[in-house]
């Protein structure tokens, strides 16, 4: 029973687990329209550059967060999941690309909870 119960009960917690990147894109995208109501462009954030002066990691610390592909209308978002969360292949990597004001969401089965 344990061998079934176990990974099930593992894959739970992974996608409990989802919610971290959930609320670091929701924080990215805010503090983006916010860099993007001042600035040219949308802001860069990666290890070199950190225009939004926000953390490379999620707030649990399950997630490491790049954007790329910053111009005047869009970028990317990508959330790579890290640690214990890194098992989660489902949704590995899962990114926020932003398209003159739309978002599209990826893989779109890992952003519902």
């Amino acid at each position: 029973m344990a061998a079934i119960a176990y990974p099930a009960y593992l894959n739970q917690v992974r996608k409990g687990r989802r919610s971290d990147a959930i609320q670091a894109a929701a924080a990215v995208t805010q503090a983006q329209e916010r860099w993007r109501s001042n600035n040219a462009t949308y802001g860069r954030m990666n290890s070199t550059n950190n225009d939004l002066q926000i953390s490379l990691t999620s707030t649990g610390g399950y997630y490491a967060l790049v954007v790329t592909g910053n111009t005047s209308t869009g970028y990317t978002l990508t959330l790579t999941p890290q640690g214990t969360q890194a098992t989660d292949t489902t949704c590995n990597p899962m990114t926020v690309t932003v398209t003159n004001g739309v978002a599209v969401n990826t893989p779109s089965a890992c952003w519902g909870q």
